[in-house]
């Protein structure tokens, strides 16, 4: 990952994870499942709609990081990038 972390950013790394599905079991949601049992959900705007191919993968991501109503952590991708386990 070339960029470092501005303001407002975090690195999360972690495997990505399916976190919904559609009635015909197709993954509609995905999921960064990192150590400690943390959960980031990814938002599929911008280059989240990329980590869908990388389920199973570990991968680190440079993004916007945010909480809904419910406290569950959220993360807006601008990077990302497969690592190695």
């Amino acid at each position: 990952m070339k960029k470092k972390p501005g303001r407002g950013e975090s690195i999360v790394s972690g495997i990505v994870t399916p976190s919904a599905w559609d009635e015909n079991y197709n993954v509609i949601s995905v999921k960064i499942s990192a150590s400690g049992e943390k959960e980031y959900l990814i938002d599929t705007q911008g280059k989240g709609k990329e980590l869908f191919g990388c389920v199973r993968e570990h991968i680190k991501v440079l993004g916007k990081l945010r909480h809904d109503l419910e406290g569950k952590r959220i993360i807006t991708v601008e990077e990302f990038e497969k690592v190695q386990p």
